[in-house]
């Protein structure tokens, strides 16, 4: 998703046969990549809390949190 010099990466899902290889890291950056042919000058992503490993993947990339979102269901 880019709109106005923003990439946003939504519902990055790696099977879990294929985790701890390298594969989410490598579409990341290719998307990044991309994001900066484009022009776009910010890159953000959403994670869900408990995913550490997600969250390793990402702060290892250079992310931080900037705020939480809070789910409710019933």
């Amino acid at each position: 998703m880019s709109e106005n010099g923003y990439t946003g990466l939504l519902d990055l899902c790696i099977g879990e046969a294929f985790r701890r290889r390298g594969f989410a890291k490598a579409l990341v950056l290719n998307e990044m990549a991309q994001a900066l042919s484009r022009g776009d000058h910010c890159f953000w992503l959403q994670v869900e809390s408990a995913n550490a490993a997600a969250r390793a993947l990402y702060q290892g990339l250079g992310f931080t949190t900037v705020y939480d979102y809070i789910y409710y269901c019933r």
